[in-house]
């Protein structure tokens, strides 16, 4: 779901989406602490699903699965996929489209 709501974030936000893949900020220390705070939320949330999965054993325990490398890879594949769809290839964003595709692909490498 968490990947869902992403997707449709960005969808309504499309604009955004370049500011997001660059260092924001530029002297502006409040904007610069406002997206590391939201960054900090965003890895925090996908951590409780994380420990949540692994506590009721739908997904693999440590060391077979890294939490903090999951959660780098769950971001980077989001993140990356947006940029290629949205700045690269300039594409609209089907959220539901691309989000079941994303989490079927995700939740395949978390699965014991």
């Amino acid at each position: 779901m968490v990947v869902l709501l992403t997707l449709r974030y960005f969808h309504q936000h499309q604009g955004l989406i370049k500011l997001f893949f660059m260092q924001v900020g530029y002297g502006d220390i409040a904007a610069t602490e406002q997206l590391q705070s939201a960054r900090l939320n965003y890895r925090n949330i996908l951590l409780t699903i994380i420990e949540d999965g692994i506590a009721q054993g739908i997904f693999l325990n440590p060391p077979a699965l890294n939490v903090q490398i999951t959660i780098n890879s769950i971001i980077g594949t989001i993140n990356w996929t947006l940029y290629d769809l949205l700045v690269v290839q300039n594409q609209n964003l089907e959220p539901e489209v691309l989000a079941t595709q994303i989490s079927s692909h995700l939740l395949r490498s978390l699965a014991r």
